[in-house]
């Protein structure tokens, strides 16, 4: 029998709720997965470069081959051409033997330069789910949020992500705010913002479903300054291969 259908995994999809506060929303998360017994990652707090180290746990030293196209050994340089987005960097460190990172409340095209990451002293990057790099609300200007895939990992592949309630709160002290919605990295939604400290709602009834493969990122913007909170109650729905016979 062909598959020539698809039907909603209903039994499959739960409706989440996530809430990320100032600085509390995911960059990248990193994980290490090769021999080595450690793997420690830093955030540089003056350059932002993400930089690793390798070995006995205790006695790590620098990993020569963590490092973007021409850059130096160890150390992933985000000022430079090559690492300067944040699609840019993963792309970088999926290149690398024994690393694996992917993207979760930001966009491929979204700048990695100095201060996009909060600074990270030394952390174990070799556990289990990896190690998460937070940014810094007070430089992106945005608190974000990623709907993808039951667990948010690498692939949205048999999967429509959907959303169902958007709730924020801009503390803001000056400027204006925006919501926002992207499908993928194309903007296709986007709100003006309540005044300071008003709380807003946005229902399913102005929501769109996000297509399949898609993840969506919800996106509170402050003109000059950035702070509050962001809730967003979404699913991703598995999609299921449906046997049916083509007509004679």
């Amino acid at each position: 029998m062909p598959i020539d259908d698809y039907s909603e995994a209903e039994a499959l999809s739960v409706w989440k709720r996530r809430h990320v506060a100032d600085d509390g929303d995911i960059g990248l998360i990193i994980e290490y997965f090769g021999p080595q017994q450690s793997c420690l990652i830093v955030v540089d707090d003056t350059t932002g470069d993400i930089s690793s180290t390798i070995g006995v746990l205790g006695a790590e030293a620098t990993d020569t081959t963590f490092l973007e196209p021409g850059g130096t050994g160890g150390n992933i340089d985000v000022s430079d051409a090559n690492a300067n987005t944040f699609g840019k960097v993963v792309d970088v460190i999926n290149s690398i033997a024994y690393y694996r990172a992917y993207l979760v409340d930001v966009l491929r095209a979204d700048a990695s330069t100095v201060g996009m990451l909060l600074a990270m002293a030394a952390s174990q990057a070799k556990v289990s789910g990896g190690l998460k790099l937070y940014k810094d609300t007070s430089v992106t200007l945005n608190l974000s949020l990623a709907v993808s895939g039951e667990t948010l990992t690498r692939s949205d592949q048999g999967v429509k992500n959907e959303v169902k309630v958007i709730l924020s709160n801009n503390t803001f002290a000056s400027g204006t705010s925006k919501i926002q919605i992207y499908e993928g990295e194309t903007k296709v939604a986007e709100w003006a913002g309540a005044a300071t400290t008003v709380d807003q709602t946005i229902s399913s009834s102005s929501l769109e479903e996000g297509v399949v493969g898609k993840k969506l990122l919800i996106r509170m913007i402050g003109q000059t300054y950035c702070t509050g909170y962001l809730s967003v109650v979404g699913r991703s729905v598995i999609l299921a291969p449906t046997h049916k016979h083509k007509p004679d």
